[in-house]
């Protein structure tokens, strides 16, 4: 909930999508060779998860091109990626795996070589295409949440409380 009188009634448990966004960059900056130039392909427009992921991005590199996908989606990526494929990029920060996987098809069905990519969430399609990915920690997530169910369930009428976590970078070449 966002803050204010309805988030002191209820737990909650979210990640840092503007620190996984600052840490896209990061890699992707320690990844590629100068002249940099490096762009953002979003979610969809609004979509306060992917501006969260843009906004740490362009903490980090705020000359980036930012392009949105109309959805989250493989084909969304497809699409996007035919507007930024000119755009000579040295890194590409995708703000989830399917449309990371997206880009890399457009790029094989121009035969060009794809830019680095960095993609988000560690779906089970970053490992199988060998994706650069910002994990999200699931077990620690589902284990938090489990816990907090258990000691409202017992009666703990104590405050609420938020819980944040922290992505991490994950290698999967």
């Amino acid at each position: 909930p966002k803050p204010g009188w309805g988030s002191s009634l209820l737990d909650s448990i979210s990640t840092d999508d503007f620190a996984g966004g600052a840490i896209a960059a990061d890699t992707l900056l320690q990844g590629t060779a100068s002249p940099q130039r490096f762009g953002i392909l979003a979610g969809p427009v609004g979509d306060r998860r992917s501006d969260e992921r843009i906004a740490g991005f362009l903490s980090r590199i705020n000359d980036a091109v930012v392009t949105h996908a109309d959805n989250w989606h493989r084909d969304a990526g497809r699409r996007a990626a035919r507007e930024i494929i000119d755009e000579n990029l040295t890194g590409l920060f995708a703000a989830n795996d399917r449309l990371a996987q997206g880009t890399i098809m457009t790029y094989r069905d121009k035969n060009q070589p794809p830019p680095l990519i960095v993609g988000y969430d560690d779906a089970p399609i970053a490992e199988q295409i060998g994706l650069t990915t910002i994990a999200l920690p699931w077990e620690q997530i589902a284990n938090a949440v489990v816990q907090r169910v258990q000691l409202r369930l017992q009666g703990d009428l104590g405050p609420a409380c938020t819980f944040l976590f922290q992505p991490a970078v994950i290698f999967h070449e």
